[in-house]
């Protein structure tokens, strides 16, 4: 694959020389400590080889459906829905991004307990992954946070930290009001989603 870019952008502040084509892409996990002492499991998306004199934006995105799924009852749906996940990532780790998926705490491979979702804890613990990105050699000091449904308004919670290093939010689609939008739209009980997210939420128990 050619490192040229030839296509013109057309959003503001967009460099050709900062849109860098990478071949491949570079998977490694960790987990990161939070202020009590709560380890949350990341897995770091980072072009190969890339240079140790280079600094990259980060995108960073908070799941509670377990970042590398694997489930049981639903299968097939959500492997599409992971393959489609990891070509997204390759896509932005290729264009010169660093991308950061977690497991928010008490969900998937991080510690912690969950008592509710979007919780002080886990809006906090925002903050301070934003931290141990920007602290890492790789990192330009600029973040974006990314999401659609439960990650998008996690994403969203995010921003009310305030922290100056996250310059960039997209929200693919984020809950307004979890009743009215998805429970009770329009006073109607939403009986086909209820069974699919009861089905989902069991399944991650199964493990």
């Amino acid at each position: 694959m050619s490192n040229e870019v030839t296509d013109t952008p057309w959003w503001r502040g967009f460099s050709l020389a900062d849109n860098i084509i990478h071949d491949e892409v570079k998977l490694s996990a960790c987990y990161i400590t939070m202020r009590d002492g709560v380890k949350i499991a990341a897995d770091i998306y980072l072009p190969k080889n890339l240079d140790s004199n280079t600094k990259l934006p980060a995108i960073l995105h908070q799941t509670r459906y377990f970042r590398r799924q694997k489930y049981k009852l639903i299968s097939k749906i959500l492997r599409f829905k992971r393959n489609a996940k990891r070509k997204v990532i390759d896509r932005f780790v290729k264009n010169g991004y660093v991308y950061v998926n977690v497991d928010v705490r008490g969900s998937g491979a991080s510690f912690g307990a969950r008592n509710m979702e979007w919780s002080l804890d886990e809006i906090k613990d925002g903050a301070e992954l934003i931290d141990w990105i920007i602290g890492q050699h790789w990192s330009n000091g600029k973040v974006a946070v990314i999401g659609m449904s439960y990650t998008a308004t996690a994403a969203e919670m995010l921003l009310t930290n305030n922290h100056p290093a996250v310059k960039a939010a997209v929200f693919q689609y984020s809950l307004f009001d979890v009743y009215t939008d998805i429970l009770m739209p329009g006073g109607v009980r939403n009986e086909p989603f209820l069974k699919i997210w009861a089905m989902l939420n069991t399944d991650l128990h199964g493990f």
